[in-house]
């Protein structure tokens, strides 16, 4: 499995974050020499997997600080001065670890490239992925994607248009390389497109002074245990020939069971219109009142007199 790590730079509104940062040594023609140091190693995989390059680059141009949290995803970064809020170009180089099996790496290559290429992109508006493919940089074969992006407006300016180039080296054989990205926008006024990024200007001369030592050093492996030595025998006591350890025959191997199927949640869509409510039921017709049977008058006693 071939790993890889980048930073996600915004472009835009950068003058506070430059400055600081190592520079070599400028020379008289105005070019700045980037030599890698293992104190560039802001993180544990920076120290890891760390590999020294150098490169040159303007003298006039920027190193942005490294974060000083241990989370620092990239050994350096360099930029040019803003132009109307935004860098003209950018590089910026961070790690790649290989496994050490050429061919196995040369097949991850493709794949691991086009991941990098798709999380690359989930910080920039109007990403998208020119192309993808082998390349040369550095003496090294590499492999690499370019691509197109759009940035904000800044005080009333038209979108800026983002062109970069990525590409990851990491050499036939070795557990260590780098990512290389390289940055460019409509600001800079002679790159137009993905394709033009590191062909011409101080881009492409950055790329051909990119220089890398080779590091095939693998990962510490796990020391073997010991035995303890067997206590010595008393010289005046004869050796006895200890007995041959038995043979244990291994059982055999047992198949091991299929995990269990992941139960999948079955979820009925939502209904775009809404179950009537039931009906309430209705109340209780209200019981007529009986009505009562009148009482009979009592009956009348005969008046004295009239008796016949």
């Amino acid at each position: 499995m071939v790993r890889v790590a980048y930073a996600l730079v915004a472009l835009a509104l950068l003058a506070a974050c430059h400055g600081g940062g190592e520079q070599n040594g400028a020379a008289a023609s105005g070019v700045t020499h980037f030599v890698n140091s293992p104190v560039n190693a802001g993180s544990m995989a920076l120290r890891d997997y760390y590999v020294d390059f150098s490169f040159d680059y303007p003298a006039r141009w920027s190193v942005t600080p490294q974060p000083l949290d241990g989370t620092a995803v990239n050994y350096v970064r360099v930029a040019a001065p803003l132009v109307n809020g935004y860098e003209p170009y950018a590089f910026l180089v961070g790690y790649a670890q290989g496994t050490g099996n050429a061919a196995r790496d040369h097949a991850a290559l493709p794949g691991a490239t086009r991941t990098l290429a798709e999380q690359f992109g989930a910080g920039f508006r109007n990403y998208q992925i020119v192309s993808t493919g082998p390349g040369r940089i550095a003496g090294f074969e590499s492999y690499g994607w370019r691509f197109t992006a759009t940035g904000p407006e800044i005080e009333g300016e038209a979108p800026v248009q983002i062109y970069g180039r990525g590409e990851l080296i990491l050499p036939p054989g070795a557990t260590r390389g780098v990512t290389l990205v390289a940055l460019a926008t409509s600001r800079a006024g002679d790159v137009h497109g993905a394709a033009e990024v590191g062909e011409r200007g101080p881009l492409k001369a950055i790329l051909d002074s990119f220089h890398l030592v080779r590091s095939e050093a693998a990962p510490p492996a796990a020391a073997a245990p010991v035995p303890a030595a067997p206590p010595a025998a008393n010289a005046a006591e004869p050796e006895t020939p200890a007995p041959a350890p038995k043979q244990e025959t291994p059982p055999p191997p047992r198949p091991r069971p299929a995990p269990p199927p992941t139960p999948v949640p079955t979820i009925a869509p939502p209904s775009p219109v809404p179950p009537p409510a039931t009906p309430p039921a209705p109340p209780p017709a209200p019981e007529r009142p009986k009505q009562e049977q009148p009482t009979p008058p009592p009956p009348r006693e005969p008046q004295p007199g009239n008796r016949q």
